[in-house]
């Protein structure tokens, strides 16, 4: 997981992180009551989506800076959207087993609100009223895990981030 992050090039990083899935899917087989398999098994899905949410970035800027996009380039880009989607509920899903195996897990509410983030950061120009639900249940996650851990300053500031998304979304 550590070395998928520092990767420079996309395509190493995904390896490295689909060795650690690998890793932590075992783990979790031969203990399925491994907080610490779930909880990284999520943070290795939610670096990929990031991963991918960047190469989302050089995407959009593509389009922005060149009016003639090939439908390639646009299928390619959808496909990865859709991908950086699925993968950001699987990481939801494995911080969500975390939370039942251990419901004080301060840091799985944190980085569940994260990926509920991401989600929402994904389609809110497309289905701006999902977004609204997805910066919602963030918000609802990181207060929560201000309630379980009132030193989080990350929780904190993800917290107020989440809050400025949202309000900026609804134009306020």
């Amino acid at each position: 997981l550590r070395r998928g992050r520092e990767e420079a090039s996309e395509g190493e990083a995904e390896g490295l992180f689909s060795q650690a899935l690998e890793y932590f899917d075992r783990a979790a087989e031969l203990n399925p009551e491994s907080v610490t398999a779930y909880g990284n098994k999520g943070n290795t899905l939610l670096c990929s989506a990031r991963q991918k949410m960047r190469v989302l970035s050089t995407f959009a800027k593509e389009a922005r800076d060149s009016p003639f996009m090939s439908e390639e380039s646009i299928k390619m880009s959808q496909d990865l959207k859709r991908r950086t989607g699925e993968i950001l509920v699987q990481s939801g899903r494995c911080y969500r087993t975390v939370l039942s195996l251990d419901p004080r897990d301060a840091r799985a509410l944190v980085n569940w609100g994260s990926a509920l983030c991401l989600r929402a950061k994904l389609i809110e120009v497309e289905d701006a009223d999902s977004a609204v639900d997805l910066y919602d249940a963030a918000i609802e996650k990181f207060a929560a895990s201000l309630q379980l851990d009132p030193n989080m300053a990350e929780g904190e500031r993800l917290l107020n981030r989440a809050q400025q998304s949202l309000d900026d979304l609804l134009g306020y």
